[in-house]
């Protein structure tokens, strides 16, 4: 992102937006971001280095296309009404010579002022609209991974292509126009020059829709270009096509090596440095606090007074709220967790008498020979007849069978 922008919203800049500065200030102030405006701003170096999400390298990549397909349909319409109005006609690279005449045609010069001329169209027509196309869905940058149940940011719902083709405005915009009505002329016409430096409005993406079109129309002048070129120029002579190739590999590279560095150091350098010149004298963007000391007691008692004490229940607030979060989360947490010991415990348990149950098992014991056993009739004692098995070493369990009284004897 640019961070210019960046800055406009940030607290640590405040006390640096109080400087008075002028041309010179504000030009060396954007002189020493330049290469890293240039790396984002070229199309070719942008697309080479940088990663900038909200403009992707596959629009980057389509631009490069579709600017060498203009610097081909410029050439090929300039050969085309040269052979038309001159037919027998000269050609020469650089300079006819001395023999100069209205039948000499210089090739390079001719590229270099075309793409003199295409340039500015290029980044005004096709750069800054392409960068401002969204194809998805747009949803806030930011989000918050708490449920925090409210709405942390407020919107107003951007014109559609309806709206904006009839002109309609909102509340908010008629409110803002009757703003801008009431200001004088000099300060609508700074904040029009304003608006061209700062574009804070390529924040805002274009709608689907009106992106799909934007592309449409680019994708259809690239095939238009194709076609123009195979069913007209593909039957110039073989040295008129040389001069064709020339002039569209000229204009190319004369407008990527030298006239789009040109054009970004003029926009975010001098223009940018003027502009803002302009809007301090008159009280207007970043730097309107350094217009005037008329007001400075005034401000620093509204400071003193009110401003301090609302920053401060502010953060007083802001903190409670954010220590009843950390708590409720804590708790969640805690609760979660004991859900988790529980269900640990019972799954434990089960898992325990499941295995006892497993483990049961049923000893069948068969007597196959006895010695020594007395008849239960002798002595006119009953005797049970029973089995105890017990383990010498080991086990010291004993296992004893049912009484029998008629198993026999």
């Amino acid at each position: 992102l640019d961070t210019r922008l960046l800055n406009l919203r940030s607290p640590d800049y405040i006390a640096e937006r109080r400087n008075r500065l002028n041309f010179c200030g504000y030009a060396w102030r954007y002189t020493k971001v330049f290469f890293n405006t240039l790396a984002r701003e070229h199309l070719l170096v942008s697309f080479l280095l940088r990663v900038v999400p909200t403009f992707t390298r596959v629009k980057r990549g389509f631009l490069i296309v579709l600017q060498f397909n203009i610097c081909m349909l410029t050439a090929a319409i300039g050969i085309n009404i040269r052979e038309h109005d001159a037919p027998r006609g000269r050609y020469a690279v650089f300079s006819c010579g001395g023999d100069a005449d209205s039948e000499c045609f210089t090739t390079i010069p001719i590229a270099l002022l075309a793409a003199a001329i295409c340039c500015p169209f290029f980044r005004l027509a096709a750069f800054r609209q392409m960068r401002m196309t969204c194809f998805v869905k747009q949803t806030h940058p930011t989000g918050s991974r708490f449920p925090l149940g409210f709405r942390k940011f407020a919107t107003i719902r951007p014109r559609s292509l309806f709206e904006a083709g009839l002109c309609m405005r909102s509340g908010m915009e008629r409110a803002k126009e009757r703003v801008t009505v009431s200001r004088t002329f000099a300060h609508r016409v700074v904040q029009l020059l304003w608006k061209t430096s700062v574009a804070i409005h390529e924040l805002r993406f274009y709608s689907r829709t009106t992106s799909w079109i934007i592309l449409s129309f680019f994708f259809i002048l690239v095939v238009a270009t194709i076609a123009y070129i195979l069913t007209i120029t593909v039957y110039l002579k073989d040295e008129v096509v040389y001069h064709w190739l020339a002039w569209t590999l000229t204009m190319f590279l004369f407008s990527v090596l030298v006239l789009e560095p040109v054009w970004i150091f003029w926009t975010d350098v001098v223009w940018s440095a003027l502009v803002a010149s302009a809007a301090q004298h008159w009280g207007f963007g970043s730097h309107a606090l350094a217009a005037t000391k008329k007001y400075g007691e005034v401000v620093k008692q509204v400071e003193g007074v009110y401003v301090n004490d609302m920053q401060a229940i502010a953060a007083a607030r802001i903190q409670q709220w954010w220590l009843s979060v950390l708590d409720l989360y804590r708790a969640i947490h805690e609760q979660t967790a004991a859900a988790i010991k529980i269900q640990a415990i019972g799954k434990k348990m089960h898992q325990k008498k499941k295995y006892v149950k497993a483990r049961k098992w049923c000893l069948k014991v068969e007597s196959l020979s006895c010695e020594g056993l007395v008849d239960p009739t002798v002595g006119g004692e009953e005797m049970s007849p029973l089995i105890r098995l017990m383990c010498d070493v080991g086990n010291p369990n004993v296992l004893q069978t049912k009484v029998m009284w008629n198993s026999g004897t």
